[in-house]
């Protein structure tokens, strides 16, 4: 087994140098292989190492592939294909860094977003073995539609993936072998879905200030992605994020209880139809729906006075709202996922102090926390 590490580079459009010559090993079924036969030009949107189990870095390839994004997604029914373009790749060198790249030009209209980035599963290999990770990347400029968002997605994970079965070969490289094309037997298939509720945000007021938050339909959440090999319940562990909108815009009703303020997403349950084949489930759009659920009240220690009157945390600059389990579909799987939203003019939290107190931060100043609540 390997692992993925990542650490995300800003997107640079340069030409791509030529790469080193691959390691002599078979492609995993569903990479493109005539892709790997040329270096990839676009902007770098991953850096890491490939890695064994024990940690050490080891020679080998990864290669990245574009998922559809939520427009596509909308379209699907259940028992319906799903085809995943290979957009890009790179070498791993003897202590296992890459840099890889992905090609714009690969990405069409129903893969990419409106802020410019892509949902990728990248799937890195060496002689024996495999490992993969799912993370978001921005590859174009953002739209300029209204209301979009246009600030770059940023991710770094590391995952390590348990393989038990080889690797079934598209084609060697380095072998001089005819560039194989991919196989279209084998595909993913949507299988089933399941409608689940995500903690984007808290309030906790004190005493009769109230709280409550905002979310555009602009708004970007960064989900957890879920791998298993059967499927079954139990059997699922983490593999990487994705991003999604929250669909629509709503504002929730001003209140003095403590709450969890949650988003309904619509995950996808994908079937790799090679026999043997392994199991994701991705979030695939948002439903619409909004929800709350009570919490305890939190106390923090970073406060600072505020006069009473209405108080806004909005600043896109600060620490994310996160949570390792925000996902709520452990009912499905046996795990929850996990979440990240940052603030800004599409996700802003908001308390009134009915008199003069102060706002407490978890891990900044409050303009700047994860997690804001009022005191006296």
């Amino acid at each position: 087994m390997i692992a993925l590490t990542f650490g995300l580079a800003l997107p640079v459009l340069t030409a791509a140098a030529s790469p080193q010559q691959p390691a002599r090993a078979e492609v995993p079924v569903g990479i493109d292989a005539s892709v790997l036969q040329a270096p990839t030009n676009g902007p770098v949107v991953a850096t890491g190492k490939l890695t064994d189990s024990q940690g050490r870095g080891v020679t080998g390839t990864v290669a990245v592939l574009a998922w559809p994004n939520e427009a596509f997604n909308r379209t699907l029914h259940v028992g319906d294909r799903v085809t995943t373009p290979t957009v890009g790749w790179a070498p791993a060198g003897t202590d296992g860094s890459f840099s890889i790249r992905v090609d714009p030009t690969r990405v069409g209209v129903d893969y990419l977003r409106p802020d410019g980035t892509v949902n990728l599963d990248a799937v890195g290999w060496t002689q024996t073995s495999q490992g993969g990770l799912a993370f978001p990347a921005q590859v174009r400029a953002p739209s300029v539609a209204r209301g979009v968002q246009t600030s770059p997605a940023r991710s770094a994970a590391r995952l390590v993936i348990k393989t038990e079965q080889r690797l079934r070969a598209n084609a060697k490289l380095g072998t001089g072998a005819a560039p194989a094309k991919p196989d279209f037997n084998c595909y993913w298939i949507l299988n089933s879905t399941y409608d689940t509720m995500s903690i984007i945000g808290q309030t906790t007021p004190y005493g009769p200030d109230l709280g409550w938050m905002m979310s555009q339909s602009s708004q970007t959440m960064t989900v957890g992605v879920a791998a298993s090999q059967s499927g079954t319940y139990g059997s699922w562990s983490t593999y990487g994020t994705s991003s999604t909108s929250s669909g629509v815009s709503f504002t929730w009703a001003t209140d003095t209880n403590y709450r969890n303020y949650q988003v309904q997403l619509r995950y996808g349950k994908y079937k790799y139809s090679c026999p043997g084949g392994p199991y994701r489930e991705w979030a695939i759009y948002p439903t619409g729906g909004y929800a709350t659920s009570p919490i305890s009240y939190a106390y923090y220690s970073n406060c600072y006075p505020v006069s009473a009157g209405v108080w806004a945390r909005s600043a896109s600059n600060g620490y994310h709202f996160n949570a390792s389990g925000g996902v709520l579909i452990g009912g499905l799987l046996g795990i929850n996922l996990s979440i990240d939203s940052n603030y800004d003019s599409s996700h802003i939290l908001y308390y009134q102090l009915m008199n003069n107190g102060t706002v407490c931060g978890d891990n900044n100043v409050p303009a700047y926390a994860s997690r804001v609540t009022t005191s006296r």
